[in-house]
């Protein structure tokens, strides 16, 4: 059985897209990008990363000033964010399974463990490993399991952004795709995810069956 549970936080442990959205159209004007209207955020879940970031005028150079900041900002809001519905029962069943879980993020070690803390989940995770790069998570990963001895025939990947899976099939481990992060189920079915969920209650049912 694998043992190992590596997963993303934003949009699959966190819901923070609201408060992410809403921090970001207050200081996009500062960095000279676009604003993202509220009626408009479903657009972030039918693109991917680089596709948004040209839409709103993010470039590259923009990028690691706006993420530096948005780290920030939500830290300031973390009492605003919650888990997802029912994440949390999965995450204790997991672990009473004698599942192992990680976290691997670009947002910040604070933001996390500040979300962990105030919901109390902080010690059902061993690991929590940050990077500040957005792209190119395959080798955070990598970088991740190497540090803490993880064989990749022991570990699972939980995901909800096409990176994810992206990152997840390079490594060369199993990806659940959740469906109700910060992109539509529909586009992470095109990237063939292992298995792809639509409620936290089926995580267990996912995991075991790979």
């Amino acid at each position: 059985m694998k043992k190992h549970i590596i997963f993303d936080f934003d949009g699959t442990l966190a819901n923070t897209l609201d408060t992410g959205v809403d921090i970001y159209n207050r200081i996009a004007h500062e960095y000279g990008c676009k604003q993202l209207q509220k009626e408009r955020s479903k657009v972030l879940q039918s693109k991917k990363p680089h596709d948004l970031m040209v839409e709103l005028e993010v470039t590259f150079l923009k990028l690691p000033f706006l993420l530096l900041r948005l780290r920030h900002e939500l830290f300031m809001e973390i009492k605003n964010v919650k888990p997802f519905n029912g994440i949390v029962e999965s995450l204790e069943h997991l672990k009473e399974a004698g599942f192992i879980l990680g976290v691997v993020t670009s947002n910040s070690r604070k933001n996390v463990e500040h979300f962990f803390d105030e919901h109390k989940i902080l010690d059902l995770f061993s690991t929590i490993y940050t990077s500040k790069h957005l792209f190119g998570k395959d080798k955070v990963i990598a970088r991740y399991m190497k540090k803490y001895g993880i064989e990749k025939e022991s570990a699972i990947y939980v995901g909800d952004e096409t990176r994810d899976i992206e990152a997840a099939k390079k490594m060369g481990i199993p990806v659940v795709a959740v469906g109700w992060g910060f992109q539509s189920k529909e586009l992470l079915e095109i990237y063939k995810p292992d298995v792809i969920i639509d409620n936290p209650s089926e995580l267990q049912k996912a995991v075991l069956s790979l």
